[in-house]
C-alpha cells in the first residue's frame, strides 16, 4: 500500500523512490515513501528516506533550504561529518 501512494507521486519525483517502515512493534510505528527529484545532491547519497547515523531518526522532506550550505558549516564545526551534499542530511543533523 505504501509503494502505491508513494508511486502515485511519480510524476512529481521521476529520479528515484525509496520507503521506511518502522520495526514491526515500534510505538510510534511509521511508514515513509518518497518520490525523488534530484537537485542538489545527484548521488545516491542524497536519496530518501534518510537515515541519522545512530539509527533514530529518518526523514523524508520536498523543498529546498536556501541556507543549508552555512547551516552545514556550523555542524561541520560542532564534529558533525556529512556524508553526502543534500540539503536534507542537513536538516536531519540539525
Amino acid at each position: 500500500m505504501l509503494t502505491r501512494m508513494r508511486d502515485v507521486l511519480s510524476h512529481r519525483g521521476p529520479d528515484g523512490c525509496g520507503n521506511y517502515l518502522s520495526p514491526p512493534g515500534a510505538f510510534p510505528s511509521a511508514g515513509l515513501g518518497h518520490r525523488r527529484l534530484s537537485i542538489i545532491d545527484l548521488t545516491d547519497a542524497g536519496s530518501q528516506p534518510m537515515r541519522s547515523r545512530d539509527g533514530r531518526y529518518h526523514i523524508v522532506y520536498n523543498g529546498e533550504i536556501y541556507n543549508f550550505l552555512d547551516l552545514r558549516d556550523e555542524l561541520n564545526a560542532k564534529g558533525y561529518a556529512f556524508s553526502s551534499r543534500s540539503d536534507t542530511e542537513v536538516i536531519l543533523a540539525g
